[in-house]
This record gives C-alpha cells, structure tokens and sequence, in this order.
C-alpha cells in the first residue's frame, strides 16, 4: 500500500502549525512593542520615539475574512468554468 496521501497530509498538517506559530509570534511582537515601545527610532531623524502599530481585532479579522474570499472565488471561478466542458466536447477536440 502507498502512503503517499498520508504523507502529504501529514506534511500539510505541518506546514499549517508553523505558519500558525509564525502568525502567533508576530502578534506576539506587536503586541510587545504596543505596550513597551522597544523598537526605538533616532530622534534626529523622526519625530516620534518608538514605532507606531496598531494591533486593531477587527483589522485582522477583517483581512482574514477578505484573504477567505479571495481564495474562495479564485477556486470557483476556474471549477464554474471547467464544469461547463462536457467530456464529449473534450474528446472530439482532439
């Protein structure tokens, strides 16, 4: 028996837990640098001391919504126009 299904999900399944542990450390950061203001700029260059972030629910909510909508359309388009080829036509063109 091949595993080779098995084995990419399984691999899929990693991929997906260190994209959500990179997601989770750069929230981490930003909420570190909204409340300590570590990363600082030189004054005689800006005019504020520290980096300005805005860590907004709704923002990342709202682009995690339109990312789903994006990729939703982006499968079905292509599926609606693909579903329209009956296999006939398909092989009396060649």
């Amino acid at each position: 028996m091949d595993f080779y299904y098995i084995r990419q999900i399984l691999r899929g399944i990693k991929h997906k837990r260190f994209n959500s542990l990179i997601k989770v450390l750069g929230i981490t950061l930003v909420f570190i640098q909204l409340k300590t203001g570590m990363i600082t700029l030189d004054p005689s260059s800006y005019y504020i001391k520290t980096v300005p972030v805005n860590l907004d629910p709704v923002h990342i909510i709202l682009l995690n919504a339109g990312t789903m909508a994006a990729i939703i359309v982006m499968l079905l388009v292509p599926s609606q126009l693909i579903s329209r080829i009956t296999p006939v036509k398909a092989i009396r063109y060649d």
